[in-house]
């Protein structure tokens, strides 16, 4: 889209579930609402105000909320049309919890973007907000961010300066494991609906391919799935499911071990320097890993276009890919490895159905032996990593059912 940056808008939405330092605000004496608006005051030099409350049995409701803010990556502001917050109460140390919270009407702007986020409301279910007393206590990153059992944000809207929008349906959040004490450990995400207009990307080439292609929008659904145990850094991603309407999905499933809570932080610490991110990750180990693209006419329509520009027929076009194909795999002179790979895009390629990588080895292959092994041997990695290659079988496991972009599932 037209300069549309949608991550830049999208992370004005922190100040909706994030706790920064709280400046003096009017105080309207409701002791939830209060709690609440201490909770989204903005950094030093912003400012909130508010038009109202009210109180309706067991929920309390703040009107017009604007919030201005300032910070290290710029200022902002978000307006709320209306904030209801269903049996709120307040604990000893001042932290919110409510049965829901629902904001409705959202409007979101940065002062170094021109890109506008609206929505149309956020659902938070058993949502706990913490104080800043607590977060600023913490040296976990999660502490400043709202506990909640489920969040959904539907009917978002982005738009950039030249009016060109961005629309997704629904965005759901969703905790499904929980520590002893309550700590969120596992959960899904799941994205339906977003609708990218093919005449509004500011890319002419990757335009045109769309078009050429048949494309006049892309619909995009997404679903993840994951969980981590904190004690030994085991993380398992069940389920990252990304699917384009009429394209494909691309599915990805995997479990590594040794991403502990001192690794996240040092990586955290050190994401500008290559060497220390590589030394953080010596205790990383990968267990097993699985990538998945199922076509749904995006493979024929790309072949059938590339063989009309060529002035080929789709069998001759084919024939040379497949050649191509057979060539680069020599250069890693792995003759096993080869003829598995090129018999699956043989088939593949022949009938698109769908084409799988997988690696299964015997024991977790340490971080450190995957890079050693790149930089020395690249050619025995597919036996390192126990990598197969499939076409055209069918799907099994946590991704056998496909997301369609309105959330669905086809069994």
């Amino acid at each position: 889209m037209n300069s549309l940056r949608v991550s830049g808008s999208a992370a004005l939405a922190i100040v909706l579930v994030a706790t920064p330092p709280a400046l003096a605000f009017d105080p309207s004496g409701n002791t939830v609402a209060d709690a609440f608006l201490s909770a989204i005051e903005p950094q030093d030099g912003g400012s909130l105000t508010y038009d109202g409350v009210e109180e309706s049995g067991s929920t309390v409701t703040i009107n017009g909320i604007n919030v201005v803010f300032t910070g290290e990556d710029g200022g902002g502001s978000a307006e709320l049309g209306s904030t209801a917050i269903e049996n709120g109460t307040v604990g000893a140390d001042d932290a919110l919890s409510a049965d829901r919270v629902q904001i409705d009407d959202i409007t979101m702007k940065q002062d170094d973007d021109p890109a506008t986020m609206t929505a149309k409301s956020l659902l938070l279910t058993e949502p706990e907000i913490p104080t800043e007393a607590d977060a600023d206590a913490s040296d976990d990153p999660s502490s400043r961010i709202t506990n909640y059992e489920r969040a959904e944000l539907t009917e978002i809207v982005f738009t950039d300066e030249g009016g060109s929008t961005l629309p997704i349906g629904k965005i759901v959040a969703q905790v499904t494991e929980r520590t002893d004490d309550g700590e969120p450990r596992g959960g899904t995400l799941t994205i339906e609906n977003a609708v990218v207009d093919t005449e509004t990307l500011d890319d002419e080439d990757t335009r045109k391919q769309l078009t050429d292609l048949g494309y006049d929008k892309v619909v995009i659904g997404a679903t993840a799935t994951a969980d981590w145990v904190e004690a030994d850094g085991t993380t398992t991603l069940d389920e990252l499911t990304i699917t384009a309407e009429d394209m494909g999905t691309v599915s990805i499933s995997g479990r590594f071990l040794g991403f502990t809570p001192d690794v996240l932080a040092q990586l955290q610490r050190d994401d500008n320097d290559f060497n220390q991110l590589i030394q953080a990750m010596q205790g990383v180990s990968v267990s097993n890993l699985a990538i998945r693209y199922d076509d749904s006419s995006l493979a024929e329509r790309a072949m059938t276009l590339a063989a009309k520009e060529q002035d080929v027929t789709k069998a001759e076009f084919i024939d040379t890919l497949n050649m191509q194909a057979s060539q680069m795999l020599a250069m890693l002179e792995n003759k096993p490895f080869e003829e598995t790979v090129s018999a699956a895009l043989k088939a593949f390629l022949a009938a698109p159905g769908s084409l799988e990588i997988t690696a299964n080895p015997q024991q977790p292959v340490p971080f450190a032996q995957l890079v050693g092994t790149v930089m020395m041997a690249p050619q025995t990695l597919p036996t390192v990593l126990a990598v197969d290659v499939t076409a055209n079988e069918p799907q099994t496991g946590a991704t056998a059912g496909q997301p369609t972009p309105d959330g669905a599932t086809d069994q």
